[in-house]
């Protein structure tokens, strides 16, 4: 049972990423979907895909504490850790009142 819950959960991210892949090469300015799938790729755990992602978000969006938040949780994934200091210290410079950072 718990077999067939994580290939359905494989799936639907499978199915979650193709979308927002589909959005994102459509309207390459749809930040939504460039940062859905940047998210799908972190929980995948495409650390390398997320991390371009979000630093190509970050040149669209770079007053987004989300979008620098999302890059260190790849760049810890990746274990990147140096670079995944920067983010959230950026995040609470752009929003300090920003709680997840």
């Amino acid at each position: 049972m718990l077999d067939l819950k994580a290939k359905e959960y494989d799936k639907a991210m499978l199915a979650l990423a193709a979308l927002a892949r589909s959005v994102s090469n459509a309207d390459p300015e749809n930040l939504q979907a460039i940062s859905l799938l940047g998210r799908t790729h972190l929980l995948a755990g495409d650390h390398p895909f997320a991390i371009a992602t979000f630093n190509r978000l970050i040149l669209k969006a770079p007053q987004s504490a989300e979008v620098h938040l999302g890059l260190a949780q790849a760049q810890v994934g990746d274990k990147q850790l140096a670079p995944a200091r920067d983010c959230p210290r950026k995040a609470i410079q752009l929003k300090p009142d920003y709680f997840a950072a």
